[in-house]
């Protein structure tokens, strides 16, 4: 367990801020506790070297975004390298609520429509005869139309 905490410790990874004594120690406390807790679960689970193996590779999931990365590089886990959450500005509801009614506010407010210029349009009468006409053409358009689709079916 010394040799892996002085590993870590002395890893060009490392970024803690602690001093490396200090370090070392902690990393000794932590992995006495992990491995008397593997330890612990072997011995209820009967799992075997297998069985912990799986055990181990499913961790991967659950340390995922609980550190920064060059925990993981330290540890040579570079699949958990990127996984801490970006922090982000936490979004108000009020403040939401507010600019969204600020908004409301604004397009509700009356438009000045006194100063735009009217375009009038001449409307030309229809003549008469084009009233006669059109109900004729439309007929021999429909009679057109029914003797293409007689000669289709026969």
């Amino acid at each position: 367990m010394q040799e892996i905490a002085r590993h870590l410790v002395t890893s060009s990874n490392n970024q803690s801020e602690l001093a490396s004594k200090e370090q070392e120690q902690a990393l000794m406390e932590i992995l006495e506790l992990q491995f008397s807790e593997i330890k612990q679960l072997d011995n209820t689970g009967n799992f075997g070297s297998t069985g912990l193996k799986e055990l181990l590779a499913g961790q991967v999931e659950h340390l995922s975004g609980q550190a920064d990365d060059w925990v993981w590089s330290t540890n040579q886990l570079t699949e958990l390298i990127g996984t801490k959450p970006q922090v982000s500005e936490e979004l108000s509801l009020d403040e939401t609520m507010k600019e969204f009614n600020q908004m409301v506010h604004t397009a509700q407010q009356p438009i000045d429509t006194t100063h735009h210029a009217t375009i009038e349009i001449q409307e030309l009468p229809i003549p008469a005869w084009s009233k006669i006409v059109a109900p004729i053409v439309a007929l021999a358009i429909l009679f057109f139309l029914y003797c293409q689709y007689s000669n289709l079916i026969h």
